[in-house]
């Protein structure tokens, strides 16, 4: 079992979409055994991947946590088909330079 942490740019919801189409029928072919607002869990292949997802402000980036049995290296490919998150723009980098 892993259990791993990213941050994106990504919304929960855009993350979950996401997380369907890599790991659901689709994809891996995984069942979705579970969804709810911000948490998709999928089962098949004698394991499970749980794949959540939590912002704690508009402008933060969306933490992702992936937790997955017998899944692993797929977990790890998931999260590295998302993008980071997005970083300060000029204007806020000099807002806080003069701040």
């Amino acid at each position: 079992m892993i259990s791993l942490e990213a941050q994106t740019a990504l919304t929960s919801d855009e993350i979950i979409v996401q997380a369907d189409h890599f790991f659901g029928p689709d994809g891996l072919g995984l069942e979705v055994s579970n969804r709810q607002h911000r948490q998709i869990t999928f089962s098949g292949g004698g394991g499970s991947v749980v794949v959540s997802a939590a912002r704690t402000a508009p402008d933060n980036p969306t933490t992702v946590t992936v937790v997955a049995r017998e899944w692993e290296a797929a977990a790890r490919r998931f999260l590295s088909t998302l993008p980071g998150p997005r970083s300060a723009g000029w204007l806020d980098r000099l807002r806080r330079f003069f701040g």
